[in-house]
């Protein structure tokens, strides 16, 4: 295992600042007016839920300049994986070591290792530097969501552990297909089982977001159509291969919907 904060290590090797908003932060703002409720909830799960969705919020406009540095007519930056690891770092970094910071959790578990290093500039993920005129938006970002960390409970999570996918959809990042990538946030209690989860589409205006917990009577979403409203029920799967489980799941009667990063 390797630690790439406290109390965070990487999955793929364990089991287990500015008050400026940038320039594209009303999407931001957008994605805050979007929530549409079917089932509200409450308990400490639904109020970290709701922290985290705030949190992806504020890091939305600054995925989307990423995304479109690389995808958009006026490309600044070419369209290699070097763009996709600078964004993929800094998104589990700020979630990492910013919003669940301060030893609030039993472990984070992040998909990336990347050294990640937005405090001193230049800024860099690994050996890439992050190019300069990003430097502010990041500056602004990293400080809302510390202040949303601030926020969040030092006790009532001791016993749970948060599993983060930055970005789930690399290639469609970096080959126009920005609305099918994912930030994937899960939460497991001490025995491991899936408690609670959020899955957030950050470069569509709005952004696409679901969460819920089952124990704490929440489903939260801004999405058109979704689940019972279709017929047969249709079930979003990545492009590729997927797993034997989601197999099952296609079995009991659903549809398969391939749709990117969908984090199965």
């Amino acid at each position: 295992q390797r630690t790439i904060a406290p109390g965070v290590v990487n999955s793929r090797r364990s089991a287990a600042g500015r008050s400026q908003r940038p320039t594209a932060g009303t999407q931001g703002e957008t994605a805050r007016m979007a929530l549409k409720t079917t089932a509200e909830g409450s308990g400490p799960l639904t109020s970290l839920l709701n922290t985290v969705k705030l949190a992806c919020d504020e890091m939305a406009p600054m995925v989307k300049v990423f995304y479109e540095a690389v995808n958009g007519e006026t490309s600044k930056l070419k369209a290699d994986q070097s763009v996709f690891t600078i964004a993929d770092g800094i998104v589990q970094h700020l979630l990492a070591n910013h919003l669940f910071a301060g030893g609030k959790f039993k472990a984070i578990v992040g998909e990336e290792d990347a050294e990640v290093n937005i405090l001193q500039r230049p800024y860099t993920v690994e050996n890439l530097t992050v190019p300069t005129e990003f430097c502010d938006m990041i500056d602004g970002v990293r400080e809302r969501v510390s202040m949303l960390g601030a926020d969040v409970d030092a006790t009532a999570y001791k016993d749970k552990t948060v599993f983060i996918d930055p970005i789930d959809g690399t290639r469609e990042f970096s080959t126009g297909m920005g609305e099918q990538c994912t930030i994937l946030v899960g939460i497991a209690d001490s025995t491991g089982r899936s408690v609670a989860g959020m899955i957030y589409r950050p470069t569509p205006a709005p952004p696409h977001f679901a969460f819920g917990c089952a124990a704490e009577g929440c489903r939260m979403h801004n999405l058109q159509g979704a689940g019972a409203d279709l017929d047969p029920p249709r079930l979003a799967t990545t492009n590729g291969g997927i797993s034997k489980w989601t197999e099952e799941l296609l079995g009991a009667g659903m549809e398969r919907y391939p749709n990117g990063g969908c984090g199965n």
